[in-house]
């Protein structure tokens, strides 16, 4: 059983974790055209026909999926649109026709570009007119006396926070801020300029007022000393019964070669320990001690190999979850969610982006967090494992059943993509985790159960099926009517579990 569920776990993974191709640059490329972004555009369609350049009205991607492809006839709209006239007629002239999102006939945006790369008149040198004298700005004269008061009052709680306590980093702050007041206080000139300089003196004069008189040393407490201890003599030994010397000197023989079997075992050098003990049972055969250590050390060799399986198989898991302490990925976040896979420089179908501090980083979604929070309960770990914990913060902050939660933040268009799916992880996931009701960002109480059962009745259509998008093919009612059944019946078990 143990080896089946450990199979079903890898084999999980891995299919998941599959590398995005040609086509997903496509689909993103698209998106882009949707949305007005060309420079994004024009990368993803340059990727695209790098990887795969022959357009084709019905072009396979994966399995039994087609699609409209034509790469070259949006790159050259985008190039159309950012000015880059010539490359527009380039690719206008290598594509065979539109695709799905139809910007016009190729007739008319070759026209449109060839009309921008004709010579324009040259308009008459204008004739200089005299310059205008600058007339300085107005500023009002109590707006002007607020700043400098501002400053004064700055300058102030500066020098009583130097005196309660100059080496805190508040001070050290509020002091820096101070001289950086002082340096725009010289170059104020606008209305805005001496309003700025009041809301940052309002900032120094909060940093001053935050720093406090060092905490007095703490007082040190004796430590009382033990009395010395008083010497006992030593307690005689008790005699060694004559069965025990004379069961000693009948296994003399085989004393060694027993003391290096449990010596290897105890060290966990189980195949070793193993192999000797087999050959003692030949020699000791109605030794019961040597068949339980025996029995002990082949258990333990299988299970020490199933555990080995199981760390690697929980480190590809870790890998794929947004949690920097844990997770040793350079694009690894600290939310707790899960991205599509770790290969390569990792790949989330929620996009990515960039932090604070310039680092790259992978966006989180609903449905691989959950297939991630599921992964790590079947193979074994608790809830109070931090990874599992922070995963399941992660789906309690974003509950939702309206859409795949993390797909909208790369594009609002894919919100629903994946949902059926995203209604099967998190059905399976919640079960095994065993907790029918989830908290929310708001502190409302959900039962999962109910919830789900109620919104797969609202989305059931007429003839009893069900029906979602069209990527990762949930617009086949067959493949989504499965997910919403299966769903149906983990809800429905959990109610049976837990009423």
């Amino acid at each position: 059983m143990t080896r089946r569920l450990l199979t079903a776990v890898v084999v999980a993974l891995f299919a998941t974790a599959a590398f995005a191709s040609w086509y997903d640059d496509y689909d993103k490329g698209i998106a882009a055209i949707r949305s007005g972004d060309w420079n994004t555009a024009i990368a993803r369609m340059t990727a695209a026909i790098n990887a795969h350049p022959k357009e084709n009205d019905r072009e396979r991607t994966y399995g039994a999926i087609f699609i409209n492809y034509h790469p070259f006839y949006y790159r050259g709209v985008a190039y159309l649109n950012t000015g880059k006239y010539q490359q527009a007629i380039d690719d206008f002239e290598n594509t065979s026709g539109p695709g799905e999102v139809d910007q016009g006939t190729v007739e008319t945006l070759m026209s449109r570009a060839k009309a921008k790369l004709a010579p324009t008149p040259v308009p008459p040198t204008p004739v200089p007119l005299p310059p205008t004298p600058p007339v300085g700005p107005v500023v009002d004269p109590a707006l002007r006396r607020r700043a400098n008061d501002k400053v004064v009052e700055a300058r102030q709680k500066l020098a009583e926070a130097r005196a309660r306590n100059s080496a805190s980093p508040e001070y050290a702050m509020a002091a820096k801020s101070f001289g950086d007041l002082v340096s725009r206080s010289a170059n104020a000139q606008t209305t805005d300029d001496f309003n700025r300089l009041i809301n940052e003196g309002d900032n120094v004069v909060a940093l001053a007022e935050a720093v406090v008189k060092p905490a007095p040393a703490p007082v040190p407490v004796p430590v009382p000393v033990p009395p010395t201890p008083v010497p006992q003599p030593p307690t005689p030994k008790p005699p060694i019964p004559k069965p025990v010397i004379i069961t000693d000197e009948v296994l003399a023989q085989y004393k060694k070669e027993l003391r290096t079997a449990l010596e290897n075992y105890f060290a966990g050098e189980f195949e070793d320990a193993t192999r000797q003990l087999s050959d003692l049972t030949a020699k000791l055969p109605n030794n019961a001690w040597i068949y339980a250590f025996l029995g002990a050390s082949q258990y333990s060799q299988y299970a020490f190999e199933a555990d080995e399986a199981y760390k690697n198989a929980i480190k590809f898991v870790t890998r794929m979850q947004n949690l920097s302490e844990t997770n040793d990925q350079p694009w690894a976040g600290n939310d707790g969610g899960f991205v599509y896979t770790p290969a390569g420089t990792g790949t989330s179908f929620a996009g990515e982006y960039t932090g604070p501090d310039g680092k790259r980083l992978l966006r989180s979604y609903g449905s691989m967090t959950y297939a991630g929070l599921k992964s790590f309960i079947y193979a074994g770990l608790t809830k109070d494992d931090q990874r599992v914990r922070a995963a399941f913060d992660w789906v309690s902050r974003n509950w939702t059943l309206d859409e795949n939660p993390g797909m909208k933040l790369n594009d609002p268009a894919t919100s629903a993509n994946g949902l059926y799916y995203y209604f099967h992880t998190l059905s399976r996931a919640l079960n095994a985790y065993d907790q029918p009701k989830i908290t929310d960002a708001k502190g409302a109480a959900h039962d999962w159960r109910t919830e789900l059962i109620d919104k797969l009745a609202s989305l059931q259509k007429s003839d009893g099926s069900w029906n979602g998008e069209k990527r990762w093919m949930e617009d086949n009612p067959v493949l989504v009517t499965a997910y919403a059944v299966l769903s149906l019946e983990e809800a429905k078990r959990d109610l049976k579990e837990h009423p």
